[in-house]
């Protein structure tokens, strides 16, 4: 990869990066939700 690109690629790499947070955050959450109510 190109040095001139890394600037970008990193602002890529981040914007993705959230956007797999947010639905790996979904689906834990589900995922809580239903493992919650099975501790207790």
């Amino acid at each position: 990869m190109l040095n001139d690109n890394n600037g970008a690629t990193a602002i890529v790499t981040a914007t993705q990066a959230a956007a797999e947070a947010s639905r790996l955050r979904q689906r834990n959450t589900a995922v809580f939700i239903a493992i919650i109510p099975l501790d207790v």
